[in-house]
C-alpha cells in the first residue's frame, strides 16, 4: 500500500480487514467530553454574565479593551446573522479564577488548490478529500478569541491557575457550547492568536495534549513608534529618500480628501455609502473569518467613544473611504477599511489611510501601530515589521484532524518582500549592518486568520486581504 492509499483510507474513514483486505466503513466517534475540577458557567450574552466577577478578573488580570464589557456589548449589537457570542466564567468554590470569550462564525474562502502547486500528490489528494481544493468552502468555527481583531483575546486566568487546569476548564466550556448548538454546530475549534512572549502561551501550548495542532499564521505587521521622531515630520525625516518620496506622493494624490473622525450621527447620515464601500472591500477577500455589519461600528462608537478610531475620507460631501481601529494597551490596533475602488488609484485612498493611522497614533501618544496581517510589502514601506503569531486548531472529525498538520506544511500564501524603509543609521543603531529587504513565507494557518479588511491595490499589484 502506497502513501496516497494510506491517506485515502484515513480521509474516508475506511479500515482494511486484515484477513480479506476488504474495506469497511468506520464511523467517526464523538470526542470524549473534557471535565474540569473548576466549576464552569457558560452564558450566551454579556448582559447575563455576573458583572462583579467578570469585571474583577478583566481589570485585575488584564486591562485589555477586548475583554471590556463595553466592547463586547458593541460586538453583540452589530452581530451579523449567524454570529453567536458566548462567555464563560471559571470558579474554584465561590472564587472566580478565569474567564473566556467565544464566538461561533463562518470561515469562508476560495479553493486552496492553487496554493498547492508545489505540494506532493498526497497532499493535493488530502485537500480534495477535505473539499478544500477545487471549490469555495464554508466552515463553521467555534473561536476562542475575537474573530474581528488580531491578538490573544480569548481567555484570562489568575496567575496561580496551572496550565492543565486552565485548558481543561476551557475545553469543558467548548464542549458545553457545542452541545447547546443544533443546526449551528461548529465543525472545528480555533484558539487565536498567540504572539512571541504571550503570557497565555503557557496555557495554549497544552492544547496539543488534546489533539490540537499549532499552526503558524501570517505575522502581524507592527510599526513601533520611535519617541525620538517627536511627530510625523520627524518620522518622515527618518525615512530613506525613496520611501519619503512615496509618502509625500500619497499625500499629494490625496490632497482633495478631507479626513475626520466619524460620529454616530455621521454614520447615520452616510449609512448607505458606508455600507457600499465596506461591502466592496469585504467582497474582494479571498478568505474571511466572520463578517461585521455597519451597525457594529455605530454600536462600538456609542459604547467606546474615542477608544474606537473611526475615520472618514471625504471627497467633498461624499464618503469615499473609512478606516477603523481601537486604542488598546497603548497601541493602535487597526481593524477594517472601506474604499471606493473607482477612486482609489486616483486619490491614493488606501495609502493615505495607512499614513493616517500612524498620525493618529502619534497624536495620541501611543507606542505602536499594529497594521494586522497580510499585505506585508505595502505595510513594510511605512516601517512596519513582521511579528510572528500562531493559533491552535482542531477539527471535530478525527480523520480530518489527523490530516490537518500534513496539509498545513504545503499551503503557502502569496507573499512579497518586507521592505526596510529607514535610513541606514536606524538599522546600524539596532545592531544590524544592512537595511536589506527580507522575505516572508506564510502558511496554511494564515487561512484561518483572515480578517474582515482586505487590502486594495497598491499601484498595480493586488495584495490580497489585510
Amino acid at each position: 500500500m502506497n502513501e496516497t492509499q494510506r491517506y485515502e483510507m484515513l480521509a474516508s474513514g475506511e479500515k482494511r480487514n486484515g484477513h480479506h483486505g476488504a474495506p469497511r466503513q468506520r464511523p467517526d466517534r464523538p470526542r470524549a467530553a473534557v471535565s474540569s475540577d473548576l466549576t464552569v458557567q457558560v452564558y450566551s450574552a454579556i448582559a447575563d454574565v455576573p458583572q462583579a466577577e467578570w469585571d474583577g478578573l478583566a481589570r485585575v488580570q488584564t486591562q485589555s479593551l477586548f475583554f471590556d464589557r463595553r466592547f463586547l456589548r458593541g460586538v453583540e449589537a452589530g452581530a451579523e446573522q449567524g454570529l453567536e457570542c458566548h462567555y464563560a466564567l471559571f470558579y474554584e468554590g465561590d472564587r472566580p479564577l478565569g474567564l473566556g470569550c467565544f464566538q461561533i462564525t463562518d470561515f469562508v474562502g476560495q479553493p486552496v488548490g492553487p496554493l498547492l502547486d508545489r505540494a506532493p500528490a498526497t497532499v493535493s489528494f488530502i485537500a480534495q478529500r477535505l473539499r478544500l481544493a477545487q471549490r469555495a468552502f464554508r466552515v463553521r468555527l467555534l473561536v476562542c478569541g475575537n474573530a474581528f481583531t488580531s491578538g490573544e483575546h480569548g481567555f484570562v486566568f489568575a496567575p496561580d491557575v496551572q496550565p492543565d487546569r486552565a485548558v481543561r476548564a476551557l475545553l469543558e466550556a467548548v464542549d458545553r457550547i457545542r452541545r447547546a448548538q443544533s443546526a449551528s454546530a461548529a465543525t472545528a475549534v480555533l484558539f487565536k492568536d498567540f504572539g512571541p512572549g504571550a503570557s497565555s502561551h503557557r496555557i495554549a501550548g497544552r492544547l496539543r495534549d488534546h489533539a490540537f495542532s499549532d499552526l503558524e499564521t501570517e505575522p502581524n505587521m507592527v510599526l513601533d513608534i520611535n519617541p525620538a521622531w517627536g511627530g510625523y515630520e520627524g518620522y518622515l525625516e527618518s525615512l530613506a529618500s525613496k520611501y519619503r518620496i512615496k509618502a509625500n506622493r500619497a499625500f499629494a494624490k490625496s490632497q482633495d480628501l478631507t479626513v475626520r473622525d466619524l460620529s454616530a450621527e455621521d454614520l447615520a447620515q452616510h449609512a448607505h455609502s458606508f455600507a457600499v464601500i465596506y461591502d466592496a472591500v469585504l467582497d474582494r477577500a479571498d478568505y474571511r473569518l466572520g463578517r461585521q455589519t455597519p451597525a457594529a461600528f455605530r454600536a462600538l462608537r456609542e459604547e467606546l467613544g474615542d477608544e474606537l478610531v473611526l475615520r472618514g475620507f471625504f471627497q467633498g460631501d461624499r464618503l469615499v473611504g473609512f478606516s477603523s481601529g481601537f486604542v488598546a494597551d497603548g497601541a493602535l490596533e487597526t481593524q477594517c477599511v472601506g474604499i471606493d475602488y473607482a477612486l482609489n488609484r486616483e486619490l491614493a485612498i488606501y495609502p493615505r489611510m495607512l499614513y493616517d493611522y500612524l498620525q493618529v497614533a502619534m497624536d495620541r501618544g501611543l507606542t505602536k501601530v499594529n497594521y494586522g496581517r497580510t499585505a506585508s510589502e505595502i505595510k513594510s514601506t511605512l516601517g512596519a515589521e513582521p511579528v510572528s503569531a500562531s493559533c491552535y486548531v482542531r477539527h471535530e472529525q478525527r480523520a480530518a484532524n489527523r490530516l490537518l498538520p500534513l496539509l498545513s506544511r504545503y499551503v503557502r500564501m502569496p507573499s512579497g518582500p518586507v521592505r526596510r524603509p529607514f535610513k541606514q543609521a536606524f538599522y546600524v543603531a539596532r545592531g544590524e549592518e544592512e537595511a536589506t529587504s527580507v522575505g516572508v513565507d506564510f502558511s496554511f494557518g494564515s487561512l484561518v486568520q483572515a480578517t474582515c479588511a482586505p487590502c486594495p491595490f497598491w499601484r498595480d499589484t493586488p495584495l490580497g486581504s489585510r
